[in-house]
């Protein structure tokens, strides 16, 4: 029988995604998640929004940082990008 959880199912979805982070286990996790929780909802959205653009960027800066290194060993426009 599977145990029932003190949490509403949104806060252990954050709970359950902050736990797959490296180094975190399933208290950190929760301490984590009732940290975002109970900042002002401003700062909790900054985070959010952080991610967001850090991953939206992330590929952008990845290419633009390989064309930079391969035109610097000479190899030109690479396949690999």
């Amino acid at each position: 029988m599977a145990k029932h959880s003190p949490y509403p199912s949104s806060v252990e979805t954050l709970i359950g995604e902050f736990a797959k982070l490296p180094g975190i286990g399933k208290r950190s996790a929760e301490r984590l998640a009732f940290h975002v929780l109970s900042t002002p909802r401003d700062s909790a959205m900054a985070l959010a929004l952080a991610i967001r653009d850090a991953r939206k960027n992330l590929r952008a800066w990845t290419i633009r940082n390989r064309r930079k290194r391969n035109k610097a060993r000479g190899l030109g426009q690479s396949l690999y990008l």
